[in-house]
């Protein structure tokens, strides 16, 4: 499960929302709208959100009972992507307070999340674990990205952690089988005239300052990462300045998230 995860209210939420319409036409038919928003999720919801699980995570996906303790004792750290016209979820994170200590020292995620139900979620820390992160739509993931880093800024969260599973370690373990995982996590290769890691999921994440804490074996079931998680986490330089950016309106805010989301998009 790849964990990518001054909001005071939900109207104040739904008010600097990410909506955007696609349209499509055809030369038979009238222009019709479609509305894509995110927000926070509610127990509504969960039907919906359990048909993404399905389909992005299979049996290790969030289960009823799961997504049900998540958003009853995190509703203000869970996030959807939705397709208004259908109620479809498109992507989704839930994220929790965990001090850094048990994240690092936990032996997998099983144990950070308590069984994936965030049972020990404090509200109080300044340290955020990333439960999970998934996506159907191209537009998903950063939609939501704008929506979480916005309570980042303004509730002064110093650092966010995620287990990433590294998808490309299988492929690549086949063709180096005498070296080890450690040797994989320290590859990188040029694009762009960057220096970009070599695994897919890894260099997504790098991309919006994310670095690597440590690799854990057995960390979550992902055959083509050999179950091997690593740990990694994005600080927050500017934590300290929270109360002052509580006090932008939100709607200005959002707009400035929408901008530095396009350049990542680009």
């Amino acid at each position: 499960m790849a964990s990518a995860k001054g909001i005071e209210s939900k109207s104040e939420l739904e008010s600097g929302n990410i909506e955007f319409a696609l349209v499509h036409q055809n030369k038979k038919a009238q222009v019709k709208e479609k509305i894509f928003i995110t927000r926070l999720v509610t127990k509504e919801d969960i039907p919906a959100l359990r048909k993404l699980e399905v389909e992005k995570w299979g049996v290790n996906g969030f289960t009823n009972e799961n997504l049900e303790s998540i958003i009853k004792l995190a509703p203000e750290y869970s996030w959807g992507y939705f397709d208004q016209s259908s109620g479809k979820a498109l992507g989704s994170c839930f994220v929790m307070g965990k001090s850094k200590e048990k994240i690092i020292n936990s032996k997998d995620w099983f144990e950070t999340t308590d069984n994936g139900n965030a049972t020990s979620h404090n509200k109080k820390s300044k340290t955020w674990f990333g439960m999970s992160l998934s996506s159907s739509h191209d537009d998903a993931v950063l939609a939501i990205l704008v929506d979480v880093l916005t309570k980042v800024l303004k509730d002064g969260i110093k650092e966010v952690y995620l287990g990433a599973p590294i998808s490309g370690f299988h492929k690549w373990s086949e063709k180096n089988p005498n070296k080890s995982v450690n040797d994989y996590i320290k590859l990188f290769k040029t694009f762009n005239n960057k220096n970009v890691h070599i695994d897919p999921l890894l260099a997504y994440y790098m991309q919006y300052g994310f670095k690597i804490v440590c690799v854990k074996e057995n960390y979550f079931p992902y055959e083509s990462a050999h179950n091997y998680g690593v740990i990694i986490k994005y600080k927050n330089p500017v934590w300290f300045l929270g109360p002052i950016m509580k006090l932008i309106p939100n709607n200005i805010f959002n707009k400035v998230m929408k901008k530095i989301a396009s350049y990542y998009k680009t």
